[in-house]
């Protein structure tokens, strides 16, 4: 006799943060049947009323490793994707770029929930930083979004970046570079007190890898549960993101 499910209490931490090089920590992750959280999920959560305080600072002063991927062909175009299969294949064996990205051969993406992007288009959005309005228009921050799932998502919280930041732009896109064979990587959701930039150009391997698994049973559900985030991250912390041979820091405080 199969065992019946008599409640639809959550008896076990719907988000789980995975610390250190994320090609060491994702198959915990996948063998702990979770997915990795998306960059429209962080976004939903740093915009969360009904937490603590602290729960909600955790989210906001942070940055988060997603399951949305980044892509470069050799071209110089590229794709973004969202929950990209080659990320949840991260292991410590993942033949890795010279630049230390997922080595994809030549493989393509070209069906499914991706967002195709000409050279010259990646060339005009890189490292620019936004206005609201813009970013509000933006096609890419859409797609990372999932607008057409979360209808006025990104409004909500291009306004409350702003109104955190104090400043005149925000939340730019960093890409990954272009090498001799197409190229993988994930996007990054950096703190709101940094401005929320997305960054597409982190490297694999490093320990400051930190990907947060999202419960499969709470999929679905996630605005019934409260993630316990008050004591599960590291203090201080911060994020290296190297652009075009420059070195770019965030210090990150989450008290």
């Amino acid at each position: 006799m199969s065992k019946m499910q008599l409640s639809d209490r959550v008896t076990r931490e719907p988000f789980e943060i995975y610390e250190g090089p994320n090609t060491r920590e994702m198959p915990k992750l996948v063998k702990d049947d979770r997915s990795p959280i998306t960059m429209a999920q962080v976004m939903k959560n740093r915009l969360e009323g009904t937490w603590s305080p602290a729960v909600v600072q955790n989210w906001r002063n942070n940055y988060w490793d997603t399951g949305d991927g980044s892509v470069r062909y050799t071209d110089g175009s590229g794709v973004m994707i969202q929950d990209a299969d080659y990320l949840l294949e991260l292991n410590p064996k993942t033949r890795l770029t010279p630049n230390r990205a997922v080595a994809l051969g030549d493989r393509k993406f070209e069906k499914g929930k991706v967002l195709f992007l000409p050279k010259d288009r990646i060339a005009q959005v890189n490292g620019v930083y936004l206005t609201a309005d813009q970013a509000k228009d933006s096609p890419e921050w859409q797609f990372l979004a999932r607008e057409k799932e979360n209808s006025g998502l990104l409004g909500a919280y291009v306004d409350m970046v702003f109104q955190a930041t104090g400043n005149d732009t925000n939340m730019a896109l960093y890409f990954g570079n272009p090498e001799e064979e197409n190229s993988g990587r994930l996007w990054c959701i950096v703190s709101i007190i940094h401005g929320s930039d997305a960054s597409g150009y982190n490297y694999f391997g490093y320990n400051d890898g930190r990907l947060v698994g999202v419960a499969s049973e709470t999929l679905g559900a996630q605005k019934n549960v409260m993630p316990n985030l008050e004591t599960r991250i590291r203090h201080p912390s911060e994020m290296v993101i190297e652009i075009a041979g420059q070195r770019r820091t965030y210090h990150l405080d989450t008290e």
